[in-house]
């Protein structure tokens, strides 16, 4: 069957849904069934808004995957970084270049929460931090965002056949479909929005 997996932030899109998933939530039974790439299309771009809107990827850590590293201004003890299920360990630099383990005890918030995204340590880091670890991203897709994706999909979909906006004339005049985030999408993702990315807030 069809692979569902995160939509990662620097890597090939995948989905948080399958064709499938989104091909019975969707119905209108007696149809021309819309084509498996265009689907999939429609699909991918739905997943693109949910991390834009969330400010996030929802990308699932791989098994056994490579150790890598990320870096980070660290412009107070608290240091915001991507999500990651595991931190394998935390270094720091004046400039960059030179690297040395962090000199300060840190910890990784939120607490007894997976995936972390904050590293706080207990006095001043130095200007840049790099956080290593084999298992960045989430330990599974959250539920609400693959119905979410199923949700949105259905209304980028239906846009296929209103490229205007207009999906049909009702006795209040025009029924107008909208690319966005509906509200019950929207109130479904809002838990999962990261304040610090699309709200600016640290």
């Amino acid at each position: 069957g069809e692979a569902r997996r995160g939509c990662g932030r620097g890597r090939r899109l995948m989905s948080y849904a399958t064709v499938a998933e989104c091909r019975a939530w969707i119905g209108r039974p007696g149809t021309t069934p819309t084509p498996d790439d265009v689907l999939a299309a429609v699909l991918a771009s739905a997943c693109e808004d949910i991390d834009a809107h969330c400010g996030r990827s929802f990308a699932v850590a791989p098994v056994d995957a490579e150790v890598t590293s990320r870096v980070y201004v660290a412009d107070s003890p608290r240091v915001l970084i991507d999500d990651v299920c595991v931190i394998d360990g935390v270094e720091e630099s004046e400039d960059g270049v030179a690297w040395t383990p962090a000199a300060v005890t840190w910890h990784a918030e939120p607490w007894n929460v997976t995936p972390v995204t904050t590293i706080v340590g207990d006095g001043a880091f130095s200007a840049y931090v790099r956080v290593t670890s084999s298992a960045w991203g989430w330990p599974s897709v959250p539920a609400r965002v693959c119905q979410a994706t199923l949700m949105h999909t259905a209304r980028l979909h239906a846009r296929r056949n209103s490229p205007s906006g207009v999906e049909g004339i009702d006795d209040f005049g025009a029924v107008r479909v909208s690319g966005r985030l509906d509200g019950d999408v929207a109130r479904m993702l809002e838990p999962l929005r990261r304040a610090d990315r699309v709200l600016g807030l640290a």
